[in-house]
């Protein structure tokens, strides 16, 4: 194993150095891998030739089935699963396709009849059941068709879902913390939202607003002994929707430049000061950085290069002395490699 190095920024306050390789975190490294090559996990993609259909046509699609880790052709599974649902998640059409070295192909033949609306692709192998829906593929698909008649459904007013998500995963107490926030109408669709966070006397806090497609981010510092909640304005309504609660814990905040991703760990418990902490950053499974080390001042700072990672999603975990995880964020690295 490659011997590494965190440089850290702000010298004068962190004053710690990370380096490989360490006993304990080879045994950690060893034991992530181990899990992966025990539960390999598969990946499929289907591709269509079009974005969306009229009645009557044929749905022509190629599908990819994949190592996760790695992005090749997987033959672990020899079968793939295709499923046509309808608006009303009903499954219409379900094909059983031979997958050879990874490949296979098919379509769905969409009856004249077929309503006009948007309908749904799933696909999944049986190895894929064991890890849940959430690995399966699906893709919304439109299909139109002129003589059909549809009845429009009205959205309720006011039907709102509003989701917070502290960076790192906890609400810490006195310290900054970056939220972001997700709303949903409901029609599961993302929804442009202004509001206010208020404490329990009703004192405004802040104000936030959505970006874009109803996400947004918004910077809180909390109190500890209070709870907060959030007060949207929304279709000429009200609504409220409470934060996560504020905790002892761990919080993780990453930014990223050109070469490298900054990463700045903080806790509000009291530790050790020679109580190890480890720094795990993966890619879809496979170890790509690993370092050793302690908080000083309960906060570490780190610089991890980002040509350590291939373009995707990089998973990056702060593990305490237990090898517990704490926090963790997702990165997405683009190496420009198409």
């Amino acid at each position: 194993m490659k011997k590494v190095i965190l440089y850290f920024l702000l010298p004068f306050f962190f004053i710690v150095a990370f380096t490989l390789p360490e006993d304990d975190l080879n045994t950690l490294i060893q034991k992530i891998r181990n899990y992966h090559a025990l539960r390999p996990q598969e990946k499929l993609y289907l591709h269509f030739d079009k974005p969306l259909y009229v009645a009557g046509e044929d749905m022509w699609f190629k599908t990819y089935l994949v190592n996760a880790a790695v992005h090749k052709a997987d033959t672990t599974s020899t079968v793939v699963y295709v499923e046509l649902i309808d608006p009303g998640k009903k499954i219409l059409k379900r094909l059983v396709l031979p997958s050879s070295r990874g490949y296979s192909s098919g379509d769905f033949h969409l009856a004249d009849s077929l309503p006009q609306g948007n309908y749904a692709i799933r696909a999944y192998t049986n190895y894929m059941k064991n890890q849940g829906e959430d690995f399966f593929f699906f893709k919304e698909i439109s299909i139109l068709n002129s003589t059909s008649v549809t009845k429009e459904i009205s959205q309720v007013q006011g039907t709102l879902d509003v989701q917070f998500f502290p960076e790192g995963g906890n609400l810490i107490p006195d310290v900054a913390n970056r939220i972001a926030f997700k709303a949903l109408n409901s029609f599961g669709k993302g929804e442009d939202v202004q509001g206010d966070i208020v404490d329990e006397t009703g004192n405004t806090v802040v104000s936030f607003k959505t970006d874009h497609a109803g996400m947004g981010m918004m910077t809180l510092t909390p109190r500890q002994i209070k709870k907060y909640r959030a007060r949207i304005h929304h279709a000429a309504n009200e609504s409220y929707f409470n934060l996560p609660d504020v905790e002892n814990g761990y919080m993780m905040r990453t930014t990223i430049n050109n070469k490298n991703i900054q990463v700045i760990a903080y806790t509000n418990i009291k530790t050790s000061s020679d109580a190890p902490v480890y720094l795990l950053a993966q890619s879809r499974g496979v170890i790509c950085y690993a370092a050793k080390g302690t908080l000083v001042n309960n906060t570490l700072v780190a610089v991890i290069p980002q040509d350590a990672f291939p373009t995707g999603i990089a998973q990056i975990t702060l593990l305490d002395a237990s090898f517990m995880p704490q926090c963790e964020r997702l990165v997405y690295v683009n190496q420009h490699d198409n």
